[in-house]
């Protein structure tokens, strides 16, 4: 295996289960706001957050205080308009920033691997949500440096994101392993810019960008083999 001198980190569903993450903001936020926790109500948002990071990173929405389109079609659906869309997600964003789920022991494993790696988180985020998720997690300690969508102002898997990753940190591409969930923003980002990928194919889903991805793993625990 290549040697590798720094490791490219995606965080939601690659570190931390954002699912168990997101359901909690929601649910906080349902009641404050008095909407039924029905499957119903949260089938309905989920179909308008899908739609939005669809967006995202097609470069529909050009930035992540765009995300508030998904509170105005979800207020208008189950019609509450009585509620401040802009507001709804403010709330929810703050409940966002509160918690944070390990994958496979993921706090840890950065622990290990950042005696021999330089590790950086490559993300789609609001900056202060990621700020404090990485806070609550306490994977600080163990990150050289974080970029983050939001304050970079383009997101994965476009060009100008992996470009100014490049621009500040000490390494080629061919240093840099990375490590992701998603095949569009993470795999196929990384391929197009011609880095080494590792696919965190956690569910064993088809590949149907038909990428050549260099390394396929289905645990965290793999990944620190494959890296031995």
């Amino acid at each position: 295996m290549k040697q590798y001198k720094a490791l490219f980190f995606d965080f939601d569903d690659t570190l931390f289960d954002f699912k168990p993450t997101e359901r909690l903001a929601l649910e906080t936020t349902f009641r404050h706001y008095d909407i039924e926790l029905s499957q119903f109500n949260y089938a309905l948002y989920e179909a308008q957050n899908q739609a939005y990071w669809r967006g995202f990173e097609k470069g529909v929405y050009k930035n992540q205080s765009d995300s508030v389109v998904r509170f105005v079609n979800f207020t208008r659906q189950i019609g509450r308009e009585d509620i401040d869309a802009q507001e709804m997600c403010a709330y929810f964003i703050d409940a966002l920033s509160t918690s944070a789920f390990e994958i496979d022991n993921s706090v840890e494993l950065l622990k290990k691997l950042s005696e021999n790696y330089d590790i950086y988180l490559v993300t789609n985020a609001l900056k202060r949500v990621n700020d404090r998720r990485c806070e609550v997690a306490g994977i600080l300690p163990y990150i050289k440096g974080r970029f983050v969508s939001e304050a970079i102002g383009v997101s994965k898997p476009q060009k100008g994101f992996f470009d100014y990753c490049f621009e500040h940190i000490p390494y080629q591409k061919e240093e840099v392993l990375l490590i992701g969930d998603s095949l569009v923003s993470d795999i196929k980002g990384g391929v197009n810019y011609g880095l080494d990928t590792c696919w965190f194919n956690r569910f064993h889903k088809p590949n149907k960008e038909h990428l050549p991805i260099t390394y396929e793993i289905y645990s965290l625990g793999q990944l620190e083999r494959l890296l031995k």
